[in-house]
């Protein structure tokens, strides 16, 4: 048997933003932000952006989750469609133009903030 889990507590690297996917009946709201987990053996972040999809994108957008909230992140590794590995891109404006990008992809399923104003699980 075969398991695609993963677990994270970090900080969000960005504050959320909020798309609609689909249309009319059919469209699926998803929240995402980028995300570092801090390493304890040197100073690199892993980064990943992480991606909340339907009824708990909802529930994000209400947390008032702001750049810097602590949170523990439950979910799924999503690879690249064609190759399998992180998702990788060209910048292309700004002071990093030209140069290649990635990010880890995470379709979180369970959410909870562990800042000391909350301390409620979210899942979908």
């Amino acid at each position: 048997m075969d398991l695609n889990r993963i677990t994270l507590i970090g900080r969000m690297g960005s504050d959320l933003t909020t798309k609609t996917v689909g249309e009319a009946e059919a469209a699926r709201q998803v929240v995402n932000f980028r995300f570092a987990v801090n390493s304890p053996f040197d100073e690199n972040a892993l980064w990943a952006t992480i991606e909340c999809w339907g009824s708990l994108a909802d529930v994000i957008k209400r947390l008032n989750l702001k750049k810097g909230s602590r949170l523990y992140v439950e979910g799924k590794l999503v690879p690249d469609k064609e190759t399998g590995a992180p998702r990788v891109w060209i910048v292309a404006e700004g002071e990093k133009a030209g140069m290649a990008q990635s990010t880890f992809v995470i379709w979180a399923d369970t959410v909870i903030a562990l800042d000391s104003k909350r301390d409620e699980p979210v899942t979908s």
